[in-house]
């Protein structure tokens, strides 16, 4: 059953639809220009820059857009209109489970996946679970005795929402997210899960963990293709802090730090008030945000790997973290860091041989 407001958005993307986008991004432009340009905490404005080119007023505010410098940036609306930017590939990438089984022998990139949990409460047991561990709440939380950590993320999401840490402390008490649970309750938390993930919690480590040592500090990767000739669009690195809890990416309350093609990094940018500013130390830890990531190498190396074990892709948002297991790949965006990259790098301020001016060409846009 669809709310008012879920038929609103619906009628009104017909209109985006018909001019090819996606059912996903028509809804997704339709429902956050409801949002925003009724929101009245945007100055005037802002608005006006945002609906004269084609920008959410959040977008605007963060960046800094001005009536000078758009034409440097990727509007919301071009963006959303090339997405997915994985055409009928997308769910390779959208679903963690078949890019799991897609990978085949690099598989082991990716941390051990042990349950899924399907609509309706049915479990099934993965081919990484221990064979001791059976397909019920009972062999759920046999493995968490095993294991001690736990992580419990959707199956199909983005930007954090829906992950948790569960564990065992040195006293044998039970914590999901850091909130204490009887056994009783954690039964009653995985009884309401519905198309969620079961899998291996990585610790951070390395200069990341030295940094922010409490969530994954994950290092987003993003590569795009056209045809034989790939674009390195950017890289960053996202910490997590306590506002942002387990969570690390920019809207969760994180904090995001560009990286070079030596895998070094200098400084930071998070939120204040809807505004992208830059830092240059951890506002929890106060170590300061730089340093060069000694893997750097191998997460290069990795990714190209796995852009050449699935050449249909064409854009990969790649997430990779420096664990206690060594380098992982967590997951795979398809339409990923836009507004973190554009902060210091404009995705139209370089107009020769553009990735994205080219992909719009194609959609005659």
């Amino acid at each position: 059953m669809y709310s008012k407001r879920e038929i609103v958005v619906k009628i009104l993307s017909f209109k985006y639809k018909s001019k090819g986008y996606s059912d996903i991004t028509a809804e997704e432009l339709v429902s956050r220009r409801l949002s925003e340009f009724r929101n009245h905490s945007y100055p005037k404005r802002v608005k006006k820059i945002a609906k004269r080119y084609g920008f959410f007023p959040s977008t605007v505010l963060a960046l800094g857009i001005t009536e000078n410098n758009y034409q440097d940036y990727l509007s919301d609306t071009d963006y959303l209109k090339m997405g997915p930017l994985n055409g009928e590939y997308h769910p390779w990438v959208d679903n963690k489970i078949s890019l799991k089984y897609l990978l085949g022998d690099l598989a082991s990139y990716m941390p051990r996946y042990f349950y899924q949990i399907q609509e309706g409460g049915n479990i099934i047991r993965l081919f990484e679970c221990p064979e001791d561990c059976d397909n019920s709440i009972d062999g759920i939380i046999e493995l968490l005795r095993k294991e001690k950590s736990l992580a419990i993320k959707r199956l199909q999401g983005f930007g954090g929402a829906g992950f948790y840490k569960v564990y065992y402390d040195h006293e044998n008490t039970l914590y999901v997210n850091d909130v204490k649970y009887t056994e009783e309750e954690f039964v009653a938390f995985l009884g309401n899960l519905s198309h969620y993930l079961i899998l291996e919690y990585l610790e951070s480590a390395g200069l990341p963990a030295q940094i922010y040592p409490k969530t994954a500090n994950s290092i987003r990767v993003i590569i795009g293709k056209d045809g034989e000739k790939q674009y390195h669009i950017s890289n960053f690195i996202k910490f997590g802090n306590k506002e942002s809890g387990y969570v690390d990416n920019l809207t969760g309350g994180g904090i995001s730090c560009p990286i070079d093609e030596n895998g070094e990094f200098s400084f930071g940018y998070t939120k204040v008030d809807g505004v992208m500013v830059e830092v240059d130390e951890h506002p929890d830890t106060h170590q300061k945000l730089c340093g060069r990531l000694e893997e750097w190498d191998t997460i290069q190396k990795m990714a190209q790997e796995v852009m050449n074990r699935l050449p249909q892709l064409t854009y990969c948002g790649f997430d990779f973290v420096i664990s206690d297991k060594g380098v992982k790949l967590l997951e795979i965006n398809d339409m990923s860091g836009f507004l973190t990259t554009q902060k210091y790098t404009p995705l139209l301020k370089n107009k020769d041989d553009n990735f994205f001016l080219k992909r719009l060409e194609k959609l005659n846009f």
